[in-house]
């Protein structure tokens, strides 16, 4: 529904950005390599479950082999599911960001969901109207709507008890329509252009993550 090059956009500012406002989230830390011996050997009884998890599966069968040889207790595999499973279940997962308008308490709200139609059934029966969507399919629906929460914020929206008497589901995603006046996504994403625009040339300091 909007016109908008949200492939180019991503490209172009797909960096940690000078917004001051923006939510700041912790880098996920670097998993440490397994510590393996002097004698190129890797000690099966000190090895770390954190390290253990990054291991091949034949390699994590072997460790526990041993550990339980030498009456250790065997360490806990990761669980992990074939993604192809989740796919027969539910069938593919076609995603999307979207912005609604639910007319009873006067709010707007930005989200992203793979499964559309049950969701904006949940949606619709809460008094949420879609008002704008954007198909993703080679760039990642999460990122964008973090991008945009994180603009509708800077713009002025209040969101969660913010300016809610009464918490509900999904209230930290949306914000009562005066705060921060929109018709479409593409509106937000300009507004972040020309956020990002402005304190790049003023060359401010400020740090902030979007992710």
């Amino acid at each position: 529904m909007s016109g908008f090059d949200y492939n180019q956009f991503l490209k172009e500012f797909d960096f940690v950005a000078s917004i001051p406002g923006a939510s700041r989230v912790s880098q996920p830390k670097a998993v440490e390599p397994v510590k393996v011996e002097a004698n190129g050997q890797i000690n099966a009884g000190t090895i770390e479950v954190k390290e253990f998890c990054e291991l091949p599966a034949k390699l994590r069968k072997t460790i526990n082999e041993i550990r339980i040889q030498h009456g250790k207790e065997p360490l806990k595999e990761p669980l992990l599911i074939d993604s192809k499973v989740i796919e027969d279940f539910y069938g593919k997962r076609d995603e999307c960001v979207y912005l609604m308008k639910n007319r009873f308490i006067k709010s707007l709200k930005i989200g992203m969901t793979g499964r559309r139609e049950e969701r904006f059934r949940e949606l619709q029966k809460q008094g949420w109207d879609l008002v704008d969507i954007i198909e993703t399919k080679n760039f990642p629906a999460q990122r964008l709507e973090k991008i945009a929460l994180s603009t509708a914020k800077i713009m002025g929206a209040k969101m969660g008890e913010e300016a809610f008497t009464h918490y509900f589901e999904g209230w930290t995603e949306c914000w009562p329509i005066e705060t921060y006046p929109i018709e479409s996504l593409k509106q937000v994403f300009i507004d972040f252009q020309n956020i990002l625009s402005g304190l790049l040339s003023t060359g401010m300091p400020f740090q902030a993550k979007i992710s």
